[in-house]
Formats: structure tokens, sequence, C-alpha cells
């Protein structure tokens, strides 16, 4: 059977620049091995917003990878890990088609979409290196954000993730942090920002205007009785 994939134009399909580059999209672990990808560099997170901090890791994964002739490989994951281990709904600063599409546009080459279930959840963070990083997508580099955590209760972080690196031959890069106000530029920096009504900032810290993707839920009406009914999605 086939392997699921589709391809996703980095801009958009009808009316981006000629010559846009593709990023194809490998849904689940399912799609791996994959024949294209011979000895990729990857990174991982949710990536939500595809902000500003979220951009320079992405291209630096894009620009070693142009460096050494390698795939780019982002990993992504189709919600938020918080949602299934706390339970509660975390308001997205934008859908995943949407993420998808920004983290084309920074040249990366796959995006592997892995669906985060309370099964994958207790995946320790020596597993996923070895068995999906090093094992499944044969990683020769990895590059994670400053203050990445992963794997089951957040155990991995940098300091784990380079003594693995030497056991199994994968370099690995740490990517500074992009700084506002002497703050790392984050998704959470963002929601607050945004729900204190300080959409100028958080227009700064996305690198362009704020939109947030959220279930509706019931207010008090104040705006049905004004004349102008409002959509309201918690932030918190």
């Amino acid at each position: 059977a086939p392997r699921p994939r589709r391809r996703l134009c980095g801009l958009f399909r009808d009316g981006g620049q000629a010559g846009c580059p593709l990023m194809e999209i490998l849904s689940g672990l399912e799609a791996l091995p994959h024949p294209r990808l011979k000895g990729p560099v990857v990174t991982w997170g949710v990536f939500d917003g595809v902000h500003r901090g979220h951009r320079r890791v992405l291209e630096t994964l894009r620009d070693w990878a142009r460096e050494i002739s390698a795939p780019a490989v982002a990993i992504t994951f189709d919600r938020p890990p918080s949602e299934v281990l706390t339970g509660r709904p975390v308001p997205l600063l934008v859908p995943l088609e949407e993420r998808l599409r920004r983290i084309g546009e920074t040249g990366v080459d796959f995006a592997l979409v892995i669906a985060f279930t309370p099964e994958f959840a207790l995946l320790g963070a020596d597993d996923f290196v070895r068995d999906v990083v090093a094992g499944r997508l044969r990683a020769r580099g990895i590059v994670l954000g400053h203050d990445s955590r992963f794997g089951r209760g957040r155990e991995g972080d940098l300091d784990l993730l380079t003594r693995l690196g030497r056991d199994l031959g994968i370099e690995v890069r740490r990517c500074a942090p992009e700084l506002h106000q002497g703050r790392p530029v984050s998704s959470s920096l963002i929601r607050e920002a945004i729900a204190a009504g300080r959409l100028e900032e958080a227009t700064l810290l996305l690198g362009r205007a704020p939109s947030v993707t959220g279930t509706v839920v019931r207010g008090d009406r104040q705006g049905t009785r004004l004349g102008f009914p409002t959509a309201n999605i918690p932030l918190g």
C-alpha cells in the first residue's frame, strides 16, 4: 500500500510565487521509513503560531540541511501535548493546516505529523530519540530550541539529547532564543499578550497579525443585546 503523504506549497497553490517550495507532509509513524529521507536533519515541536522563535529554529534547520545536502524534517503533533495530558482544551494560535503551511514557508522539506495520543505520551525521551529519530528517520542531525523538553513527563532536554547523540552518532545543535524585551518569544507569551489586548505586541512576536483558534463557548450575551454578536473563545 502507498505511504500516506501529500504535498503542500510553501506559499499558496493558487497565486503564490512561481516555483515556490513544496513541503511533503507525512501522516504518522507508519509513513516511515521514507525512500527520500536519507540522513535528514530533524527538529520537533508543536510550533503553534510558527512565531519568530519557531521560525528561527526552522530556518536554522533548513540552512544546516542545505549545507550538507540533506532533507530538513520538522516533526509536529496533531494537537498540543498538554491538551492530552491535562484533559483541557488549549486555544491554538493557528489550526494544524495553517501551521503546516507556515512551516512550509520556511523552506523545510518534510513535515511529519504524529498523533499525540495517551499512548504516545508514555514514550520516554530516550525511546523517542532511539526509535523514531535515529531508528525510523535515521537522522544525522538534530536542532532544538534552547529550552525544549520532550518525552514522557518532559524528561528529555538538550543535555540528555547531546549524550544520546554521542552514543548514536547524531550531531545535536542548540538554537538560541529569539528575545523580546529580555524574554524568549513563545506561544504562551503571545497568548498572554492577546488575552491582555496587547495586539501590537502579539503582532511583533508573531511577525504578523494574530488570530486565535479555539472552541466557541457561551458567554453572557452582552454583545447580542448591544446588537454586536461576538464569539467567545477561552484563552486559558
